[in-house]
């Protein structure tokens, strides 16, 4: 996904397996989320500090748990 302009994609229900590299993608922030996207473990550990903040809010998540999002996952892991 490095590089790929997803700018004013329309995603209904998709599911992103082992897309470690959604992060890099464009546009994330632009995507129109018809229904609630889902992302595989892999893909979420790999990107989840990476997401802007406008992604995680247009599939649903609050801002606290953003918050906590970002907390868990800038952290460095043993």
């Amino acid at each position: 996904m490095t590089r790929a302009d997803l700018s004013g994609a329309c995603c209904a229900d998709p599911v992103m397996a082992d897309c470690r590299t959604l992060h890099e993608a464009l546009g994330l922030s632009a995507i129109n989320h018809l229904a609630p996207s889902s992302l595989d473990v892999r893909a979420f550990h790999a990107c989840a500090a990476h997401f802007p903040d406008a992604f995680f809010q247009s599939v649903g998540c609050t801002p606290e748990k953003i918050y906590n999002l970002s907390t868990l996952y800038t952290q460095p892991h043993p």
